[in-house]
């Protein structure tokens, strides 16, 4: 019905707004002309993209906590169900958060020499680093666990259990990367390292 559809899609374009406009508040909302335009919506498209994920994580998690606890002939019919949707969201987000991330780094940090000899070149190792962990999590879920929802009640349980202790871990790093972002809000770019050293 349209009057759901946009009951459903205001807070959804809200939440994705307020995402974007914390770009204007970080490194890139300080750059200047086209370069600095394609950072700032780079940025913001990272931010929304991650949060869409990420954000998702926890509910999808207690989601599936809760099936294991009622009837699991429909649980899992359920769970096999929320899980297909997150792993279309989840594919998405991802694909625009390495890409956007790319874009973001290039201009951010400028040099490996940057990228390891600075406060935030170190902590945007951190982050990558927690970024493949949460990255390997996901691939075992959507490629090991998920397509065990299909097959025999004993070995579909299992799968559900372990999903949504995987899910709850995934979240977890999810929120540490949120704190490492925050942090590299407060230290100068990487780049401003390169530049220094120019003169």
């Amino acid at each position: 019905m349209p009057g759901t559809t946009l009951r459903t899609a205001a807070p959804v374009a809200l939440a994705a707004a307020l995402l974007a406009s914390l770009a204007a508040m970080g490194h890139s909302g300080a750059g200047a002309g086209p370069a600095g335009v394609i950072l700032l919506a780079s940025d913001g498209l990272h931010l929304i993209a991650a949060g869409a994920w990420i954000g998702a994580l926890l509910p999808l998690a207690l989601l599936l906590g809760a099936l294991r606890r009622g009837d699991l002939t429909v649980g899992l019919a359920v769970a096999r169900n929320a899980v297909s949707r997150f792993s279309t969201l989840g594919t998405a987000c991802v694909g625009a958060v390495l890409a956007t991330g790319l874009v973001n780094s290039t201009s951010l940090v400028g040099t490996m020499e940057a990228l390891t000899q600075t406060g935030f070149g170190q902590l945007l190792l951190a982050k990558l680093t927690l970024v493949a962990l949460v990255l390997g999590l996901a691939a075992i879920n959507r490629w090991r666990l998920t397509p065990e929802l299909d097959r025999d009640q004993i070995t579909a349980e299992i799968a559900l259990r372990l999903l949504t202790r995987t899910t709850l871990l995934e979240a977890a790093v999810g929120l540490a990367i949120v704190a490492i972002v925050a942090a590299l809000g407060t230290v100068p770019p990487a780049a401003e390292f390169h530049m220094s050293h120019q003169h």
